[in-house]
Formats: C-alpha cells, sequence, structure tokens
C-alpha cells in the first residue's frame, strides 16, 4: 500500500491492465482517495469528483 501512495503522490500513472486483486479495503480506499485530492490541479480549473466503483456482490 505505501508504493501505491507514493506512486499518487509521485503522478505515476498505471493502466487498468496492471490492476490485480485483492482491492483496497474501506481505510486504503480513503487513504489513496486522499493522496489523489492533494495532486495538482493546473488551474485550478475544475474541483475533484470522484466515484468509486466496488466490486459486484452475489446476492445470494
Amino acid at each position: 500500500m505505501k508504493q501505491e501512495l507514493s506512486d499518487l503522490y509521485q503522478r505515476v500513472s498505471y493502466h487498468v491492465h496492471e490492476m490485480r486483486a485483492p482491492a483496497p479495503d474501506n481505510k486504503q480506499m480513503q487513504a489513496i482517495l486522499q493522496a489523489a485530492m492533494s495532486t495538482p490541479d493546473h488551474g485550478r480549473l475544475k474541483p475533484w469528483h470522484f466515484l468509486v466503483i466496488e466490486p459486484h456482490k452475489s446476492l445470494s
């Protein structure tokens, strides 16, 4: 998790095909979003909006 947060702060990009399970838990997701919100918005053109999509859970 430390590497992922470091990558966000350093603005490292990953392709969707490089992402692997398991997904971050809620605490980790909050840390990720906090790091993402701290990245520069060149000229403050738009406020940040994030959409968190979670895996589908079985209804059984």
